[in-house]
């Protein structure tokens, strides 16, 4: 959407963007590239090797049926009807941060035609940002994009209506200095919807944490390779279709009695080793990688979520815990 002529981002920036100009904004440097404004230097160390993890990883990512399918599954699952209800967290004409947008398959999945009806502005760290632009005009939408650190963005306290944070958090170098810095830019009443890591059970936390280490130093490529093996294991206990009777709780383990598939038991209790069977080799290696990989991989439990939403002044509306994650919405208070 424009207003008065101006794109969002030039509205919310107070400024008019032309291809190849350099820019200060608020005593940070970018400059206008491919219709994408890039921040000229923002990265920690750690940041440094998420954006070159996904400059990569999300580059190679097809943007299909079967990928939006997939996300719009994801969703149901784990932020159950919110999709149905977004027009109640930002109305139309209202501002959306896509913060961590990716290639903006999150974003897409969730709003859909409604993005025709918001100012939706993507922001990302990597290159992936190509990839949304790209994705953004198959459905006829001019994307409002920028390269930049979510943890030190040019906008105005109190801009946004909502803030869209899926999947993110958990790779900034802090979740609960990051949310703070986020709800800052929300205004008053404006809402936030984030998924994060939950922390795992002790053995699977285990793992996460060696397999991480012996990937530090490995490309992306070599990391996709690397985890081809696992891949193939997560797949064959998937098409197994077995379940398991757990006749008592193994406290030792963190593992609760009960029937579970024992795919789910391995990928939640001792080794994620993703399985969809209606997704593809290269989409599952992708998933397995996308958890490993990046150095900040921070894991939170609901206390903790809760303390964070008090230390960054949110109201926590709703929210819903699985094995994997927290998703949660919530109002600036």
């Amino acid at each position: 959407m424009k207003t008065d002529g101006l794109t969002a981002l030039e509205k919310h920036l107070s400024i008019q963007l032309a291809e190849g100009h350099e820019y200060k904004i608020n005593d940070r440097d970018y400059v206008m590239e491919d219709g994408i404004l890039r921040r000229k230097s923002l990265y920690t160390t750690t940041l440094e090797e998420v954006k070159a993890h996904y400059n990569t990883m999300w580059a190679a990512y097809d943007f299909d049926e079967d990928a939006l399918t997939f996300q719009k599954n994801w969703f149901e699952e784990n932020f159950p009807g919110v999709r149905a209800q977004k027009s109640s967290l930002v109305p139309k004409g209202g501002t959306v941060l896509d913060a961590g947008c990716g290639a903006s398959f999150s974003g897409i999945a969730f709003f859909g035609e409604y993005m025709n009806e918001i100012n939706y502005i993507g922001v990302d760290i990597s290159r992936s940002i190509d990839s949304a632009k790209q994705h953004l005009k198959t459905i006829g939408l001019k994307a409002n994009l920028m390269q930049d650190n979510l943890m030190d963005l040019p906008f105005k306290p109190n801009t946004f209506d909502m803030i869209f944070t899926p999947c993110v958090l958990q790779h900034t170098d802090s979740v609960r200095e990051s949310m703070r810095t986020l709800t800052e830019k929300l205004k008053p009443s404006g809402r936030i919807l984030l998924w994060i890591y939950r922390a795992a059970p002790p053995v699977r936390d285990f793992a996460d944490r060696y397999i991480n280490e012996a990937l530090k130093n490995l490309t992306t490529e070599e990391g996709l390779k690397a985890m081809e093996p696992l891949t193939k294991l997560g797949i064959a206990l998937g098409k197994l279709d077995a379940t398991v009777d757990i006749e008592e709780d193994i406290e030792l383990l963190k593992i609760p009695k009960g029937k579970i598939n024992v795919q789910r038991l391995f990928y939640y209790y001792f080794t994620k080793a993703f399985y969809n069977p209606d997704l593809s080799f290269k989409r599952h290696v992708e998933h397995n990688l996308d958890w490993y990989r990046p150095t900040n991989m921070h894991k939170t439990n609901l206390e903790q979520l809760k303390e964070y939403c008090e230390y960054a002044g949110l109201s926590i509306d709703q929210h819903w815990v699985t094995l994997g994650g927290i998703s949660m919405i919530g109002t600036k208070r």
